[in-house]
């Protein structure tokens, strides 16, 4: 149970001193990375006979997020090593290539930063209907404005949305805007610590340029 009242709660009883936010974000990236450390070396992704089985792809996932929070937090380039460690596992199955081209293919592809959260917000904006404080997997998103408009078969969204992380805490506010333009043909664009002025003024741009049917 990752309640904001229990990790405050374990954080009073075994911190040396009271954190701020800074420190609390900082040291549940700490522990998120340790976390991910012993998940790495889950027994099931090892009893098997090729890297490229579900298993070993999973405890891959796992190394790579503590890899990217490791990043994060030390500024090490530890990225590319760790790549060259997995190249030399090589799959038995000739399409999978070996560890490095798993991790380039499944891994990469599945992480999750804010921007890419702010877009499926963006997104999926359009098709469904989101409440001012919403939830979205393992994230809150505090939804500060949000503006639609239709012309024809085009839609129009522009939001402003605070996300925070409900495991480390880290939170940004990202601005977006997603046209549709019908069927499966959609355009979207985020952008982080998007400030207030900076926001009004991609409203006003955007809006008027779509008010004229300026796709």
């Amino acid at each position: 149970d990752r309640a904001p009242e229990n990790a405050d709660r374990f954080f009073a009883q075994h911190a040396l001193r009271p954190l701020d936010r800074e420190d609390a974000v900082l040291a549940l990236k700490l522990l998120e990375l340790q976390r991910h450390a012993m998940l790495m070396y889950t027994s099931c992704g090892w009893f098997f006979d090729d890297v490229s089985g579900i298993e070993s792809a999973q405890v891959i996932q796992y190394a790579g997020r503590l890899v990217r929070l490791a990043q994060e937090l030390f500024g090490d380039h530890l990225e590319e090593g760790f790549m060259a460690l997995l190249e030399r596992a090589r799959s038995n199955v000739p399409e999978a290539r070996d560890g490095r081209a798993i991790y380039e293919k499944t891994v990469k592809p599945g992480v999750v930063d804010l921007a890419k959260l702010g877009a499926h917000l963006a997104v999926s904006s359009l098709f469904e209907s989101y409440p001012e404080k919403a939830r979205l997997f393992c994230y809150d998103a505090d939804i500060e404005d949000y503006q639609s408009a239709a012309a024809g078969e085009a839609r129009l969204a522009l939001g402003r949305a605070r996300l925070t992380s409900e495991i480390t805490r880290e939170s940004d506010v990202v601005a977006f805007g997603v046209l549709h333009f019908g069927d499966h043909n959609i355009t979207a664009g985020v952008r982080q610590s998007a400030g207030p002025e900076m926001y009004a003024a991609m409203v006003q741009e955007v809006a008027e340029a779509f008010s004229r049917a300026d796709l």
